[in-house]
């Protein structure tokens, strides 16, 4: 008998699946993460409001920071911010490369942050180097917003038609 469980355990572990399904803000039908709009309307039916805006993705910049870690000292750390699509991919503190870091502040920036957050925690910084390369001619994104009041305001966003994400 423990042999029969044994091999159920294990068969669990390596046949799980996992869900992207969240329910629609207005009832209890499932959407799930790449949907498109109409198939959202048809599910959870329309919004209370909905914007749609087109914007071209941001380059990558490298933001440069030189941070006192001492407000007497008038030594600077050099910090660099790598951003790509308004993400943090890269930290460097001095050369080397970290996963996340508390030096803006004593407030913890990581790799993932929105580059919003790195500015409200660190300020602007003092240089931003930009790539050269030219956006691609289909880059435009189309972000579509469906906000949803009941019970609570809800966001939906789309990125050219798919769902991406709930708020």
């Amino acid at each position: 008998m423990k042999i029969n469980k044994r091999l159920i355990a294990i068969a669990c572990c390596l046949f799980t699946t996992t869900s992207y399904a969240m329910l629609c803000p207005s009832n209890f039908k499932e959407i799930y993460i790449g949907d498109s709009l109409e198939t959202v309307l048809a599910q959870c039916g329309a919004p209370a409001s909905q914007t749609t805006s087109n914007a071209q993705p941001s380059k990558p910049q490298e933001w440069v920071y030189y941070i006192k870690m001492n407000p007497t000292d008038q030594l600077f750390v050099r910090t660099t911010v790598a951003v790509v699509e308004d993400k943090v991919a890269n930290i460097t503190v001095n050369g080397i490369s970290l996963a996340n870091t508390a030096i803006c502040g004593g407030n913890n920036i990581q790799v993932g942050d929105t580059a919003k957050a790195v500015k409200s925690y660190c300020g602007d910084p003092a240089v931003v180097n930009e790539t050269n390369a030219p956006p691609k001619p289909s880059s435009e994104i189309k972000t579509t917003l469906f906000i949803y009041m009941s019970p609570n305001k809800t966001v939906l966003t789309f990125e050219n038609g798919k769902l991406k994400s709930r708020s």
